[in-house]
């Protein structure tokens, strides 16, 4: 199996292989490391099954050959929450239409209002909002964030939790 893995992944940057190639390969790189009938091989259709045990998920003979390139670039690991242990480590934005309607001043026409959030994941403290006609402009998300590094000045609600 070891060796399996070691052939399987020297082939992630590779066109798609045959099945019967790769055992080939495996045992010729067995019978070279150790010595012809040192380590006993499987029969064929065992190690057909093998092989797609060991390759589930990693689109190694099926699927998408982009996709076995990206799959095998992915991180190890699982991904999880992030974990805030001091307020302001993480910031949470999160963009969300509204059911309210603004008049436009200029041609009196009615539009749909996006809500812009940030929120600190330790306090669950807004810390940032701005509210946009249309949709929501990358000018929009860097106000929001400004508004969390440096609250406006003189605001009423005093100073923020950190």
């Amino acid at each position: 199996m070891e060796m399996a893995r070691t052939v399987l992944d020297k082939r992630v940057k590779a066109s798609r292989p045959v099945r019967n190639l790769i055992l080939t390969e495996i045992a010729e790189r067995l019978v070279k490391e150790y010595g012809k009938g040192t380590v006993p091989l499987p029969g064929c259709t065992t190690g057909y099954e093998l092989l797609k045990q060991l390759c589930k998920g990693t689109n190694a003979f099926e699927g998408s050959t982009k996709g076995k390139r990206s799959i095998a670039n992915a991180p190890q690991g699982a991904y999880g929450r992030q974990r805030a242990t001091r307020p302001g480590e993480y910031v949470v934005l999160d963009t969300t239409p509204l059911d309210v309607f603004a008049m436009e001043p200029i041609t009196c026409r009615w539009v749909r209002c996006e809500l812009t959030v940030a929120m600190d994941l330790y306090s669950r403290c807004m810390v940032g909002l701005r509210l946009t006609p249309v949709s929501t402009k990358s000018v929009d998300v860097a106000g929001v964030l400004f508004e969390t590094v440096r609250p406006r000045e003189g605001s009423e609600a005093g100073p923020l939790p950190y």
